[in-house]
């Protein structure tokens, strides 16, 4: 999802990579995922400890953050010994069980690592003969705007997604943009402490997996202090989903606005798959006891997020666990790269504001910003969502 000119660190790295690999098929409606969970879950419990990786994993749950929450447990069967499991995480960051839970020891640790939001993990133990071991990640954010929105009512929008309330956002926010891949698109940037969420809309005709990258990518630039936004409107370059804004012509500092959705999504997301790494990462983690031709497992992940007027919140459960019956792992459609963008308009730059009308579905991206750029969360991708339905905006 990004590229090394960020100079981003090990977790930051792996969490977009993962990041990019889980949203590699078309959504099916609205989704949502949460890399840096799935990311955590498979190092931790997948990675001897004398990796990087597996110390980078590590590091971002020892380290607080001031809008995510991140936990991490692992349960296994007392045959695997003592010494295994702690060979596979820092008892002093990870709950750590030499005996396999209950269910209401589930549901205990997954309550209160997700505020209430969950009560169970996303796969059954029981579902496999011979359980050997079950790990989890959970994670709960929650961010308020530093600039929130003005609820409005929009009759631009109400056709599409069937609200009568949007909201509104303005100024240095919103604009359009250049992406390197995928040229123009229309960003709308909200800020919180410790995150930064970009909203990307593009042509409907552009892959969602190419726009949830693109949505990270403008994350980043603006952490970065990139001019993310184009200056003006590229004179050759129209679309359906803005328009140039009436205004006076002796007012010099006219701004930029958006109109977008409230949304909610919440969704299931297979992880054992041969582009995530979970199948290799449980055997070589939890499964090492089992033969080849009888091992099984199961990885999936709960995630739900919301956008309104005051800020966002996400909450995720991931689960992996191991055992004796055989499993078929499915694999995802190879991915296609997006066609090479046209270049970077040339023609002058017509400055003048812009509405953006966030008329179909669009991708969000919650990344990390940290003050200190050697923190490991820094330009960590949080949460990703493909929005194509709305709820009403609440002021």
């Amino acid at each position: 999802m990004l590229g090394s000119v960020w100079r981003m660190g090990q977790a930051a790295q792996g969490v977009s990579e993962l990041g990019y690999a889980m949203v590699a098929f078309p959504p099916q409606g609205s989704r949502a995922v949460s890399p840096v969970s799935a990311w955590v879950l498979r190092e931790t419990v997948g990675i001897p400890t004398d990796s990087g990786s597996h110390a980078a994993a590590v590091t971002l749950l020892r380290q607080e953050h001031p809008a995510i929450g991140l936990s991490a447990a692992i349960w296994m069967n007392s045959t695997c010994g003592v010494a295994r499991i702690n060979a596979l995480a820092d008892g002093d960051t990870v709950t750590v069980s030499t005996e396999l839970p209950h269910d209401l020891d589930i549901a205990r640790w997954v309550s209160a690592t997700t505020g209430g939001s969950f009560d169970a993990l996303p796969v059954q133990p029981s579902a496999i003969a011979g359980t050997l071991a079950l790990a989890a990640t959970s994670t709960l954010t929650l961010a308020s705007w530093v600039t929130p929105p003005s609820v409005v009512s929009s009759r631009s929008l109400t056709s599409t997604w069937g609200v009568q309330n949007v909201l509104r956002t303005n100024g240095a926010q919103c604009g359009l943009a250049w992406d390197p891949l995928l040229g123009v698109i229309g960003v709308v940037i909200d800020a919180a402490d410790g995150v930064v969420m970009a909203s990307v809309i593009a042509d409907p005709e552009i892959d969602p997996v190419h726009v949830q990258a693109a949505a990270v990518r403008t994350a980043a630039r603006f952490i970065a202090h990139e001019a993310v936004l184009l200056p003006g409107v590229p004179s050759q370059i129209r679309r359906d989903w803005w328009q140039v804004i009436d205004v006076d012509p002796d007012v010099d500092d006219a701004e930029n606005t958006a109109v977008l959705p409230a949304w909610s999504v919440a969704t299931s997301t297979e992880l054992v798959n041969g582009e995530l790494g979970f199948f290799e990462a449980m055997w070589t983690g939890l499964g090492g006891e089992l033969s080849d031709d009888n091992a099984a497992a199961d990885a999936q992940q709960w995630c739900a997020m919301s956008y309104h007027a005051h800020g966002m919140w996400g909450v995720s459960v991931s689960a992996a666990h191991v055992g004796t019956r055989v499993w078929g792992n499915a694999m995802l459609a190879a991915l296609r790269l997006p066609d090479p963008p046209p270049p970077p308009p040339t023609g002058p730059i017509v400055r003048l504001p812009v509405e953006l009308r966030f008329t179909h579905p669009f991708a969000v991206a919650a990344v990390s910003v940290s003050q200190n750029h050697q923190s490991p969360w820094h330009l960590t991708p949080l949460l990703c969502a493909w929005v194509a339905e709305a709820v009403e905006a609440d002021g």
